[in-house]
């Protein structure tokens, strides 16, 4: 959706004031993946923009911008147009150019094209390509290069991107994003000949040149994990009302990490009614998941263990805490992983969730105070513990990606072969 600003009161000379100004207030939910709003409206769309009246048929929405050098909030409009037909990929329905004599003749069809196409790619691999193909459709505007994709306009792009400084889990994409591409806009055709896989092959040996070593995150001890209940929710099962509200959300998510080997994506988007109470277990239903292209949803059960690391004794303290329900006739749709905010002295859950850095300051900071080891310590460090506890355990592989959701045991094995016990276990049986 394209967005621009209505001039309030700023003569067009005053451009570069404008751009010094931060938007905040409008709901990110209009401007999609552009998670830096004030950089995405004013570089795209503001220079050379700017109207003062709205055209006819747009949408409204009030924001508050804060003019650089001034306390005073000022009321400004931001304008969205509306939303043109769109094929997945930021494709236009001209981009079928082989579908044209059909929609000719029945002009219906586009939104029917547009409804099948869409379905036939899934959202994750809409997602994962579409960055790529974006920027790619960019250049070739830019250079004037035609619709469909050329062996030298890719060329030309790899070599730009390289120039660039190009990461390596960018230039990966390239080529499975430009072919996907050509299915969709030059079927059966391809412009990756040897020529072009040359170039491409340079630019990802140039890319892991440049690439910093990644240390992965340290896995989080389960006695660690105990030490967490033991200190901030044990103390207050008879006092809910006296428990550290942003620990114990810290705690809850931990513990279901460490026992569903959810990602914190996943966890984000749980609601409280996607929590059964059965009693002896409770059932998650993942809304999202990695390997749930379609969102229909997966299940994974806690079950009790009678001791006070019981996944649904935590559970049940934490919704009594803050007043969420269990699956039942009427659906609380609030966000488990909640933002929390003071009301008359006592932290409450509010609408919307929290983010990941904020969740992972708040885990190092509960660690700390604990006085444990925080540093890189993540969400997925609960995970890793997990999986390697269930497979120490005696559980196969196969039972392990069963309870992860996982469709295959490779996830599975990556665990295992790289946790300490598993290299100091082969390393014994070297003789000597």
């Amino acid at each position: 959706m394209d967005f621009f600003i209505i001039n309030n009161g700023f003569v067009n000379g005053e451009a570069d004031e404008v751009a010094r100004e931060e938007i905040v207030g409008l709901d990110e939910r209009e401007v999609g993946e552009n998670k830096d709003l004030s950089r995405f409206v004013f570089s795209k769309r503001v220079f050379g923009e700017k109207s003062n009246v709205p055209e006819v048929g747009v949408q409204e929405k009030s924001c508050v911008k804060r003019k650089a050098g001034f306390t005073r909030p000022v009321i400004t409009t931001v304008v969205s147009k509306p939303e043109e037909r769109k094929l997945p990929l930021d494709l236009n329905i001209e981009d079928l150019k082989d579908c044209q004599p059909i929609f000719d003749m029945d002009e219906d069809l586009k939104e029917v094209a547009s409804k099948v196409l869409k379905a036939t790619l899934k959202p994750g691999t809409i997602s994962n390509y579409e960055g790529v193909i974006k920027d790619y459709k960019h250049f070739q505007n830019i250079h004037g290069y035609e619709t469909c994709p050329t062996e030298q306009s890719v060329k030309h792009f790899i070599l730009y991107l390289e120039k660039n400084a190009v990461t390596e889990s960018y230039i990966n994409k390239v080529k499975p994003a430009i072919n996907l591409l050509e299915d969709l806009v030059n079927p059966g055709k391809t412009v990756f000949t040897k020529g072009v896989c040359r170039i491409l092959d340079g630019v990802k040996n140039l890319t892991l040149e440049r690439k910093t070593q990644v240390v992965k995150a340290p896995r989080l001890a389960l006695e660690t994990i105990k030490k967490m209940v033991n200190k901030v929710v044990i103390p207050c099962v008879q006092c809910p009302d006296k428990v550290n509200a942003i620990n114990l959300r810290t705690v809850f998510r931990i513990v279901i990490v460490y026992f569903t080997f959810c990602r914190f994506d996943c966890f984000a988007h749980l609601e409280a009614a996607d929590f059964t109470d059965n009693g002896e277990e409770i059932e998650i239903n993942f809304r999202r998941a990695k390997n749930d292209a379609k969102h229909r949803g997966n299940t994974t059960k806690l079950v009790k263990n009678n001791t006070n690391f019981c996944p649904v004794f935590i559970t049940r303290f934490y919704f009594s805490r803050f007043g969420f329900q269990f699956n039942g006739t009427n659906k609380d749709r609030r966000k488990v992983n909640c933002r929390l905010r003071k009301i008359n002295n006592l932290w409450q859950p509010q609408i919307g969730g929290l983010g990941n850095s904020t969740a992972t300051e708040h885990l190092r900071r509960l660690l700390n105070q604990l006085g444990e080891k925080s540093d890189r310590v993540t969400d997925k460090s609960a995970k890793m513990e997990g999986v390697t506890q269930m497979l120490e355990s005696g559980a196969t592989p196969d039972e392990v990606a069963h309870h992860g959701r996982w469709k295959t045991v490779q996830i599975v094995q990556t665990y295992k072969h790289n946790s300490d016990e598993y290299k100091i276990m082969t390393a014994r049986k070297i003789p000597y």
